[in-house]
């Protein structure tokens, strides 16, 4: 369960570590994300971006369930704050606002045209 980080090596752990600022490997700031935990994300999802936003919101759920706030020698953090940001940094990732270093845009498209649909039925009268 060890967190490893080194931007040389540029695997996609590796870049979603540093795409969501979670690179620091040892002392008291360690992220709460294990390495495990991303491969198995990056196996399971349909791309890398998908898996850098599924580790968003476990960020988000992670700093959502600490304490409000917390002083640290004179200094506040609200740990809420922090599970917004992950929120919605996992939101502009899935969407594809915000890349993944080193991933390309995904622009989906649909071969056939797309019909609108009949709303006669959802019309007031």
């Amino acid at each position: 369960m060890a967190v490893t980080f080194d931007i040389a090596l540029g695997t996609s752990r590796d870049r979603i570590r540093f795409t969501l600022a979670q690179t620091v490997t040892s002392g008291s700031r360690v992220s709460p994300v294990a390495d495990e935990t991303i491969d198995a994300l990056i196996a399971s999802a349909a791309n890398v971006q998908l898996a850098a936003s599924y580790v968003a919101q476990f960020l988000a759920s992670y700093w959502a369930q600490r304490a409000m706030e917390v002083d640290d020698d004179g200094v506040r953090a609200k740990y809420i704050d922090r599970a917004k940001y992950f929120q919605e940094l996992a939101v502009k990732l899935a969407s594809g606002v915000i890349l993944v270093i080193g991933e390309t845009p995904i622009i989906g498209f649909s071969e056939t045209p797309i019909e609108k649909p009949d709303l006669s039925d959802y019309r007031s009268t």
